[in-house]
């Protein structure tokens, strides 16, 4: 590794070897989609770097290819002595990108860890549940739909053996245009065992269903909720529905409402909240 003169606040490292150990990093947070043994997951393109450093987020190192290398400059601000600075080749850095045509800027992020409680503060929390959602561009979807409509907090939770797509990873992070790195979030968390802690918090638990439950305008949204929907192709086992204080069911009235059986799932939840968020604006309920 060579050190580079640089107008930037530290020296900046060129970085030539495949099996840089920073390299092998950010392979592993972003081709992988794994965190790395620190803690850190990976962000990529001058968005979510960003995202990043609006929130907050404590940074390891940020890499960049001549693509990308002026986006140092205009961070140079924000970006203290203690984050590593990287430069490589633009063949170097497609080895450690996650998208097709990248912009040439990625950092290593440490998330905050969140835990339930987190999620149930304030007086009206308003959770979604998303219980073995594998799709992750629905899981991005509904984490930045959750945030501009609200909601106090995201579960991506395991049902079984079915687990929902982790909302950190890259392309789910993509989906989410930024908002997993402000919302809190959690992963991985078992529905069951997270069904019991709502209960224990008197949240009211509504399970979206594609053929029974009331419409949406007709519950009590402004109570504290969690708003639980499931699997893309299986929707939510019927013990789950059973487990719910109500169901809810989003009526088809197109013309083609018979041919069309379902909505997709991060549609389906983005008019849940939209109806909890207009109730709680003092629509009536």
């Amino acid at each position: 590794m060579q050190v580079t003169a640089s107008p930037l606040p530290v020296p900046a490292e060129t970085v030539t070897s495949r099996e840089n150990r920073w390299l092998k990093q950010f392979r592993t947070a972003l081709v992988q989609g794994r965190r790395t043994r620190e803690g850190y997951i990976g962000v990529e393109g001058p968005h979510l770097v960003e995202e990043a450093l609006r929130a907050g987020l404590e940074i390891a190192a940020v890499l960049a290819s001549p693509r990308g290398e002026h986006l140092l400059c205009r961070w140079q601000d924000q970006l203290g002595p203690q984050v590593r600075l990287l430069r490589t080749t633009e063949k170097l850095f497609r080895t450690v990108a996650d998208t097709k045509t990248p912009q040439g800027i990625a950092a290593l992020v440490r998330p905050r860890d969140w835990q339930v409680e987190d999620l149930l503060r304030g007086p009206q929390p308003l959770v979604l549940v998303l219980a073995g959602v594998q799709d992750p561009g629905n899981v991005g979807t509904m984490i930045r739909t959750a945030e501009a409509l609200g909601a106090s907090g995201v579960v991506a939770a395991r049902l079984g053996e079915q687990n929902s797509a982790h909302p950190l990873a890259p392309k789910a992070l993509r989906a989410s245009a930024g908002s997993a790195l402000r919302l809190p979030v959690l992963a991985g968390a078992s529905l069951p065992t997270l069904l019991a802690q709502l209960r224990i918090s008197r949240i009211q638990i509504v399970a979206a269903s594609p053929v029974r439950g009331a419409a949406p305008a007709a519950l009590n949204f402004r109570a504290p909720l969690a708003l639980l929907v499931g699997n893309e192709g299986t929707g939510l086992p019927a013990n789950v529905e059973r487990a719910a204080d109500a169901l809810v069911r989003i009526p088809l009235t197109g013309s083609a409402a018979g041919a069309v059986e379902s909505l997709n799932v991060a549609v389906a939840a983005t008019i849940l909240l939209y109806e909890a968020a207009r109730q709680r604006a003092g629509g009536p309920a």
